[in-house]
This record gives structure tokens, C-alpha cells and sequence, in this order.
């Protein structure tokens, strides 16, 4: 019996690689024999030229719209916690903005993505955000929506429980290499800085409502077992470790699981 040849298939950006040779020129029976294509194949492919270009074209800018709403979600949200950041009068420097963006790009699922310097001066120029000095007085943030919720929401929800059973949790950031940005100099001197270190760790912090009880501390690092911290199992905090030294879901998990054996072994109900 003869042996019958395997089909071949051919993707559609190599139908327009074939397409594009024919316009260049090249004639049909070099293709065929580049390639290894039947002449009605190419002739096909030639007859069928106008349709295969106008979709592989609608594919590629399908892929590019979706890298650029991937990059969109990053940008949003980015957008959106620095607002809230600032809401609070909390400082945010650009380190902080690349790490946040960066866990929001893997958050999102967007492996290419990184925040680099020039992405983050255009992000900076598209929201009108400049650098600024701290200064010490507090901006009156007081607003009927927060008065509203204080005094209509907050104590429906905190009803049973007590002030002592009421938690508070939040995540800060240490960029414990970070130079300050300020130095006395010499009169006409220029002040020429290093790049900023980006190595951090991670600490969450958790108390109760009228400061009676104080949760260890969770400090997250990169290294599982960091030099600096001998017998770090000792340590009063509990350390934990990822690569990226964030908190993430899992850990965040892992934590509040735990917190509840405990206060389930004291029989006690607490809000979070």
C-alpha cells in the first residue's frame, strides 16, 4: 500500500507570510518548493489573500488591545490605591508606587509586565502626580459622608461586641536600605543621588479597639532564614517568607485561621 502523506496545516500568519512573498515577486513554484506546498494550495491561498490578511490583521490588534487593557487594570488600580492613599495623608514615594504596581501586575495575571522608571514617569505625567515635602499638619479630612457613616453604619455593625473585642489590621511596607532623600552640602555643591534601593520587608499590624491587646507583629522577608535573624522562631513576631516579601492571600489566610483556633480555644467572639 502507498503511503498516504500527513495534511499539512498551516497557521494564518504563515498564510500571509506566503502572501506577502507573492506581492514581493517571488514567483509560485518557489514557494511550493520552499515549503513544500502543492501549486493549488498556493493558489488557494492567492484566490483566499484578501480575507486571510483582514482577519490575521483583526487578531493583531485583538492581542494589542488586550496587553493594553492587561495594562490598563494595572494602571487603574495603581491609580485608585494612591488616590486612597492620599485620601488618608499617608506619603507614597516612587518606590512604593513601583512595588504596588508590580503586585497589582501579578495580581492581575500579567507576567510581562514590570514597572519600570519610564513607566512610572508616564504614569506620574498622566495623573498630574509631582513630588512634594511632608509637612506636619494634618488636612481636615472630615466629610458629611464619613460623619454619616459613623453615625449611622459604624454602630449597627460594632453592637455586640465590645471595645476590646473590636480588631483593626493593616499591612505597612519597611524599605529598610532607603537613603534619605535630604543631606546638608556645601554651598553650590550639587547634590547627585544613587539609585534607591527597593529591598523591603513586609509587616502587618493588628490591635484592638481600645489598645488593651496588641497581635504580634508578622514581618515578611524574602529570605526563609535571614542571617540577621538568628533563632528568628524565638523573635517576639512571627516571620514569614515569599519571594516578592509581600502578604499575600494564602499567608493572609493562613493567619486569620490560625487567630481563630486561638480565640476559639478562649471561647470568645471577636469582630475583624
Amino acid at each position: 500500500m502507498a503511503n498516504v502523506g500527513k495534511r499539512k496545516t498551516f497557521s494564518i500568519e504563515d498564510k500571509v507570510q506566503f502572501i506577502r512573498k507573492l506581492q514581493n515577486g517571488e514567483s509560485q513554484s518557489a514557494i511550493c518548493k520552499e515549503f513544500s506546498l502543492s501549486k493549488s494550495t498556493v493558489a488557494t491561498i492567492w484566490k483566499n489573500r484578501d480575507c486571510i490578511i483582514s482577519t490575521y490583521e483583526k487578531n493583531i490588534n485583538r492581542c494589542k488591545r488586550l496587553r493594553k487593557a492587561e495594562k490598563e487594570n494595572v494602571e487603574e488600580a495603581l491609580f485608585k490605591w494612591f488616590t486612597l492613599q492620599r485620601s488618608r495623608n499617608l506619603p507614597v514615594t516612587g518606590a512604593i508606587l513601583q512595588a504596588k504596581a508590580n503586585e497589582f501586575a501579578e495580581l492581575f495575571g500579567e507576567k510581562s509586565f514590570v514597572c519600570s522608571n519610564g513607566w512610572l514617569d508616564r504614569f506620574k505625567k498622566r495623573h498630574n502626580i509631582r513630588s512634594g515635602k511632608v509637612v506636619g499638619e494634618a488636612a481636615n479630612v472630615c466629610s458629611s459622608d464619613i460623619n454619616h457613616w459613623m453615625e449611622n453604619v459604624w454602630p449597627d455593625i460594632i453592637r455586640n461586641y465590645d471595645e476590646k473585642d473590636i480588631f483593626n489590621a493593616d499591612e505597612t511596607v519597611l524599605f529598610y536600605k532607603l537613603t534619605p532623600n535630604q543631606t546638608l552640602k556645601f554651598k553650590g555643591e550639587k547634590c547627585v543621588g544613587g539609585k534607591l534601593s527597593k529591598v523591603r520587608i513586609t509587616i502587618l499590624v493588628c490591635a484592638n479597639m481600645n489598645g488593651s491587646e496588641k497581635q504580634k507583629l508578622t514581618v515578611i522577608g524574602k529570605s526563609q532564614k535571614p542571617r540577621c535573624f538568628k533563632n528568628v522562631k524565638k523573635l517576639p513576631m512571627d516571620y514569614k517568607s515569599n519571594k516578592k516579601a509581600w502578604m499575600t492571600s494564602d499567608l493572609f489566610q493562613k493567619y486569620l485561621r490560625q487567630w481563630d483556633k486561638e480565640l476559639a480555644k478562649k471561647k470568645r467572639k471577636s469582630f475583624y
